[in-house]
Formats: C-alpha cells, structure tokens, sequence
C-alpha cells in the first residue's frame, strides 16, 4: 500500500470520534463480540467479510497510520480517492458550507476581483445567519453583535473545490451519545447552520412568489425569525451578481447527527435575475419603507 507524505499528514487531522460517525453513517455496524479495549471492529453492512479495525485511542503510536489504512480501505470500497475519504473523515465534525459559482471558467477558475469579492460576501452571508440566530432583526450594522463575531471567528476556510466552491467550516459540538433530558438549545454553530438553511429556502420561496406575482416584500418580512434580513438578501444578490448564478449548500457535522431531517446536503440556487429581487427586499428590509400599495408596515419588534 503506497501513501504519500499528505495523505498521511491529513490522517493526523482525523479526530477518533470522526471515524465512529462516518462509519455508523455509512452504513457500518460495531460487531460488539469481536471489539477489545484496544480497538473496536466494524463489519461493512454490504459485506459483512469486511472489517474496519478502529483504534481506541488516538494516544496510540501509530494512531495516524491505522486511521490511514481505514482511508484506503474505504477508498477501495467507496471507489474514490484515498485522499477524498481522509477530507471526509477530517471534516466530519463540522457543518460545511458550500458556495459555488456554477459560471465559473472551464478551467475552475474566477478573476481575482470577483474571487475576492465571493469570498467576502460569503462571509457576510453567515454573519447575517449568525446574527439572526442570536436575535432576528431587520437589518444588523457592522459589528454590532458581538456573539457573531466570536463564532465567526471559529469558522475555519476549506480548500477550494472544483467548480470554484468555497467551503466554510462551522465546527459543531459532538453530541454525547444519548441524551438523557433535553437540553435547553441547540449548540450556538448548529443553529447558525440551521438558521442559513431556512433563510436561504425562505427567500428562494420569496422570489418565486414575487416573479408569479403573489408576493410582495411581506413574503420576505415574515421571515425574519427564519434567518432572512437586508444583510443576507444584500449578500446572496452580490453573489448572484459576481457568479452569474450561485448555488449554497449546506450539509451536517456527522458527529453531531441531529442536523435537519435525513441528514443530506441541502442545496438552494439562484440565477441572475433573482438580483433585482433580492436588491430591493434589501433596500426596504434596511430602511422600513413598503412600496405604495402594499398596506401597512408590520412591527418586527
């Protein structure tokens, strides 16, 4: 089994509970039987001559190696790169989000200006979800919440992927087995990721609504407690803009598996014409006017 000196670099990256999560999330089963306390053993539920042999304890000398063997071993099952199923394992423990720009050139690349710009406005766009997660508002001044500023500042920017997808890493809290009382709330990251998932549906909604003509800005106003505000709408239509289209995916941290329903990627797009839209529901979400004709303002305080 050959490897090269990155690969086993990224297996060190790998946490042990990472491991346990993408296995029971693939479909693995812990074969309680054959199990010790230096390891444990999982059998392949397509293969059950399949065994996964999984330390059990990352203090282990050769920790990082046996989490390499489990990377090839997966690779050759899964028929993907070696290096692909090690990214997976070392990001399993996060919440990803995904902004593509589906016109990106043939070759997966942007102007560096535009680049820039994607990446700033990517990060704006979760700091209004941040936001809203802390307290809904209409519009959010700069700096003005500090609790998300400080979660900002834990998210981690993934390697870029093809297609020009910028990843943005929102660490989550491992779930500690089986809960025996509910808790109080949801880790602060998990509700930021949930928060962009519903303000993202929500506007996509919004705008199919208005193109239709059934809508007016009081499809984006009720849904300010879903995470939309003038600063996501302003964002996703700059993104739109530089893009030519985007697409925002989210999926979930496997280690903590309570994420939305299913588990899978969900996945909102928008297209060139969305700007407009989106513009204006910025424009008057910042500063409280309705368009004539549209009744009276609601309070959202």
């Amino acid at each position: 089994m050959s490897s090269s000196t990155d690969e086993v670099a990224l297996a060190g990256t790998v946490a042990l509970r990472a491991v346990h999560a993408y296995l029971i999330g693939n479909g693995w089963i812990r074969d309680e039987s054959a199990s010790r306390d230096t390891a444990d053993v999982y059998v392949w539920s397509a293969n059950e001559r399949e065994a996964a042999i999984v330390p059990a304890s990352e203090r282990y000398g050769d920790y990082v190696t046996r989490i390499y063997q489990i990377g090839a071993q997966l690779s050759r099952l899964e028929g993907r790169p070696t290096r692909s199923v090690l990214t997976d394992l070392a990001l399993a423990d996060s919440d990803l989000v995904r902004v593509r720009l589906p016109n990106a050139a043939a070759d997966n690349t942007v102007g560096l200006t535009d680049g820039a710009a994607t990446l700033d406005e990517a990060q704006r766009l979760l700091l209004a979800a941040a936001c809203s997660a802390d307290r809904p508002k209409r519009v959010y001044r700069a700096g003005g919440n500090k609790r998300a500023a400080d979660y900002l500042r834990g998210v981690r920017l993934g390697q870029t992927e093809p297609g020009f997808v910028i990843t943005l890493l929102s660490p989550v809290p491992p779930r500690l087995g089986e809960q025996t009382t509910p808790l109080p709330e949801e880790p602060f990251p998990r509700q930021v990721t949930r928060k962009l998932v519903a303000g993202l549906r929500v506007s996509r909604k919004a705008i199919d609504r208005v193109n239709r003509g059934t809508g007016d800005i009081g499809e984006f106003e009720n849904g300010l407690r879903e995470g939309v505000s003038a600063n996501l709408c302003r964002s996703l239509a700059r993104l739109t803009e530089v893009g030519r289209g985007l697409d925002v995916s989210v999926s979930w941290a496997m280690t903590r598996p309570d994420g939305p329903p299913a588990l899978g990627r969900v996945t909102v797009s928008f297209r060139p014409p969305d700007v407009g839209v989106l513009d204006e529901a910025a424009r008057v979400l910042s500063d409280g006017a309705r368009p004539p004709g549209t009744g009276p303002q609601r309070s959202t305080n």
